[in-house]
């Protein structure tokens, strides 16, 4: 017996024992509360289901992260620096993966060190300062790898000039930096020459 059935049964039985005016004020009474239940519920019904779309938008999103996570470490391993720089941002903010400052600063190295601009300034932010988690700060190694930020990109980053000068670098330190960006940069152009040019597409 639902609800609207069990209002009217009492209404019913109130119009036996009472005025006529008191029953018809009665029974309006239960009519207006049975349709109150009856729009209740159909409103829990709908805050349900819009809780369950959400949850399940929830987790088609996480696998949808979890796959394009994958997708994105399979060309960093491959040796696409743009996806390793992406990898090890996902790895900062956990996106597909559990957050790992290890694997991040392991990542942003690999990118910078194939000569991706964005990475080599992101490791010389982490060197500058430990701005980033995972990082120690060392002023030669931040002014290394800003002047090979500066190079890729000489518009967007501030030079390694302006780095010495805020840090208040001593003259070995500054000597260190570049004689460190020079080993740098050898080994980066030695690392890209090692990637396998990519296949030819028939036509091209």
């Amino acid at each position: 017996m639902n609800l609207k059935m069990r209002a009217n049964m009492k209404a019913r039985l109130l119009m036996k024992h009472t005025p006529l005016s008191f029953c018809l004020v009665a029974l309006l009474y239960a009519v207006n509360l049975a349709g109150w239940l009856a729009q209740a519920q159909t409103s829990q019904k709908e805050m349900d289901e819009s809780v369950r779309r959400s949850a399940e938008a929830q987790k088609q999103s996480e696998v949808r992260k979890v796959k394009e996570f994958q997708e994105c470490k399979a060309k960093a391993e491959a040796g696409d620096a743009a996806a390793q720089f992406a990898l090890a941002h996902r790895y900062k903010v956990g996106e597909g993966v559990k957050t790992d400052p290890v694997e991040e600063k392991k990542w942003v190295l690999k990118s910078a060190m194939l000569g991706h601009g964005a990475a080599q300034w992101f490791a010389a932010r982490g060197y500058t300062d430990s701005a980033y988690a995972g990082w120690k700060a060392d002023l030669v190694e931040a002014y290394a790898w800003t002047t090979l930020a500066t190079k890729s990109k000489p518009e967007d980053y501030a030079g390694p000039d302006s780095l010495a000068s805020r840090h208040h670098m001593s003259a070995p330190q500054v000597a260190a930096g570049k004689k460190r960006a020079a080993e740098l940069a050898a080994q980066i152009e030695a690392n890209r020459k090692a990637i396998p040019a990519k296949p030819q597409t028939a036509g091209k």
